[in-house]
């Protein structure tokens, strides 16, 4: 909860004064689970169902314990309008003292094809946080019954079918607690210093 208040929503704060890129309007909104009573999954799904009857374009994911990259709406200007979800690279930084910011090392920097993506190992290509137009995030709902790779079946399921992209650009930063090491060979650290909190940002493109 430190992170999220003190951190997380700051730097959503932040990206949105220095600049909202192709979006006309840009709302947040935090999907709470205190109690794990929830879960990440049906969190997520949640908030995409409030972007759907709010009739928002375009939806950001970012958990509670992340940090929005500053430029981030600037940085997918250009591929907006070309695709129907875009990632980014996959960068941590530690908790607290935020000193480096360190890229996954060989992950597999641009995707830009369904082949591509399956063809490597999963901890090196695609990260939660990531853009992705409200009606194909509303068709591909996350799976609540799993606990574990929910993400990945959903990944897989809009690779396959719609324009997908894999960019250079940065999006977002996982904040890692300095008692895990970065970027091991498993996600499991990664997932495990996650917080409670689910949280999701919602965006309307510019017509």
């Amino acid at each position: 909860q430190e992170v999220y208040v003190n951190m997380c929503v700051p730097s959503i704060n932040l990206a949105i004064a220095h600049g909202k890129g192709p979006f006309e309007k840009i709302e947040c909104l935090p999907v709470f689970d205190i109690e794990g009573s929830i879960g990440r999954s049906e969190a997520r799904n949640i908030g995409v169902e409030q972007a759907w009857r709010e009739q928002y374009d375009w939806i950001f994911f970012l958990d509670a314990d992340d940090l929005l990259f500053d430029g981030v709406f600037e940085a997918v200007r250009e591929h907006i309008k070309g695709f129907d979800a875009v990632w980014g690279q996959i960068v941590a930084t530690q908790y607290p003292d935020f000193e480096t910011l360190n890229f996954r090392e060989n992950q597999i920097k641009v995707i830009d094809n369904f082949k591509t993506l399956i063809a490597h190992d999963p901890f090196l290509t695609l990260q939660m946080g990531h853009f992705v137009r409200t009606k194909v995030a509303r068709k591909h709902p996350f799976d609540a019954e799993m606990n574990t790779g929910e993400d990945f079946k959903y990944y897989l399921e809009i690779w396959k079918k719609y324009r997908c992209l894999k960019c250079e650009s940065t999006f977002f930063h996982l904040i890692i607690p300095l008692s895990f090491k970065i970027f091991s060979d498993s996600s499991d650290n990664a997932e495990n210093s996650k917080s409670i909190f689910g949280f999701i940002s919602f965006l309307k493109a510019i017509n």
